[in-house]
């Protein structure tokens, strides 16, 4: 039976690394499209197109952020004693709730070409910022402090931090555990230093939680992240914390190193490359 569970787990690893190279193939080819002088692309001004394009776009994110073979390599560290059924049935709710999202993921993005939103998005205030951080910027739900895995979305937040506004906030509230986000970055000699993000949870209206990620910036492109939390109410003391390296190499290649300190630690480490 071990036999048996250690093959699904090579053959799973092995199809999410066949879709992540044929995702990444897919994306050269549209990124590397010629560009014809004097001619541009319209951007689709109706609903359904914009929520088709968009569509067509998170699709190809979120299967290969789901099922990304570091992702199904960490989650069968975490729970060794899985059966073959169990397995499958995880497969299952990966791929289910991968097509949940994208859907999600587009109509958020095509709500923004509504007049309503375009207008709230074009006063450039505090309140304009805060609508499109809530409706939108879905990269933020992608940041798992407890992870031992960065995958490409939440490295995309990150990134955004430090190109973008120096902070954003914004709520979930149609989460089956809404949330309260803060995002900030702070930097040094027009460097950027350090990178935070601050989520709140009110669950059952006595218990509050605090999840606190941190991403700092290297030299070589090395991302160090730490993630931990702080919670208080009539709940049991528990201490968690995650600390990763994350290093990108040539040719679409990755490195992970991931240590998670409880009262089992763990240490986790990845290679992967585009075939």
């Amino acid at each position: 039976m071990k036999a048996l569970r250690r093959i699904l787990l090579c053959v799973a690893t092995a199809v999410a690394s066949i879709a992540q190279a044929e995702t990444n193939d897919v994306e050269l080819q549209h990124g590397q499209s010629p560009i014809i002088p004097g001619l541009e692309v319209e951007k689709p001004n109706d609903f359904l197109s914009r929520w088709h394009a968009a569509y067509d776009e998170r699709t190809d994110e979120v299967f290969a952020e789901r099922l990304h073979p570091l992702k199904v390599m960490e989650f069968s560290l975490k729970n060794p004693g899985d059966s073959r059924e169990d397995v499958m049935e995880r497969s299952d709710r990966a791929v289910k709730g991968a097509f949940v999202k994208s859907f999600e993921y587009s109509l958020r993005d095509a709500a923004f070409g509504l007049p309503l939103m375009n207008w709230i998005e074009s006063s450039q205030d505090v309140f304009g910022s805060f609508v499109h951080d809530s409706v939108d910027a879905v990269e933020e739900e992608s940041v798992s402090p407890f992870s031992l895995y960065s995958g490409q979305a939440e490295r995309t937040w990150w990134q955004s931090l430090t190109t973008k506004r120096s902070y954003r906030f914004g709520l979930r509230p149609f989460r089956s555990s809404p949330y309260a986000y803060l995002a900030m970055r702070l930097k040094e000699a027009g460097e950027t230093v350090l990178m935070g993000n601050l989520r709140y949870y009110l669950q059952n209206f006595s218990d509050h939680r605090f999840e606190i990620s941190f991403s700092i910036p290297m030299p070589g492109g090395i991302a160090f992240d730490v993630g931990t939390y702080y919670q208080f109410g009539p709940h049991e003391e528990q201490q968690r914390a995650v600390a990763r390296l994350f290093k990108p190499l040539a040719h679409g290649a990755m490195l992970h190193l991931g240590v998670e300190v409880q009262r089992n630690p763990l240490v986790f480490a990845g290679f992967t490359m585009p075939l």
